[in-house]
């Protein structure tokens, strides 16, 4: 998500390089986070200033970041475009880091949970193709982001794999 168009002042961008270092934000020019660097590389970078890397860390850390927020968006955008008019839902999103999701639906229409909306959310969410579910209250839909969370498969899966109990 590019956050450059909101031009943040001296202390938004402060708080948001102490806050920032999973979701594939671009902060400003000189400064973004991401987690696709260190899914290649494994060397614990997540967030990167260009005045205090080397140009090919930050062309690197850059490419890939930018590769991880399209493949998000386009999730994200095929999301609303499956939901339609997303002005009358409400998201919550499960293991969310900082939100990406959140604030991207949020931008395509969707408003925040409130605790009127949960009240249907059983324990156990229905799941989908999209990784996204959606349940219909009185109060509009809701949509549930919590497919996106990464655990160890084995490589090929095979039969005895489980999925962890903490992911629903």
């Amino acid at each position: 998500m590019n956050l450059r168009k909101y031009k943040l002042s001296p202390a938004d961008l402060a708080e948001a390089k102490a806050s920032l270092f999973y979701q594939p934000f671009r902060i400003s020019e000189e400064i973004q986070s991401g987690i696709a660097y260190d899914w290649i590389y494994n060397k614990g970078v997540f967030q990167v200033d260009r005045r205090e890397v080397d140009a090919e860390t930050w062309k690197t850390f850059d490419a890939l970041n930018h590769n991880l927020r399209t493949t998000y968006d386009g999730w994200l955008d095929a999301i609303a475009a499956g939901y339609g008019d997303l002005r009358n839902a409400s998201v919550l999103d499960v293991a969310c880091a900082e939100g990406y999701f959140l604030h991207g639906l949020k931008q395509r229409g969707a408003g925040p949970a409130s605790a009127t909306t949960l009240r249907p959310v059983r324990a156990s969410l229905p799941a989908s193709s999209t990784g996204c579910s959606a349940m219909t209250s009185n109060s509009g839909t809701l949509l549930t982001t919590c497919g996106f969370i990464w655990s160890p498969v084995p490589n090929p899966p095979t039969s005895s794999y489980r999925r962890p109990s903490w992911c629903i």
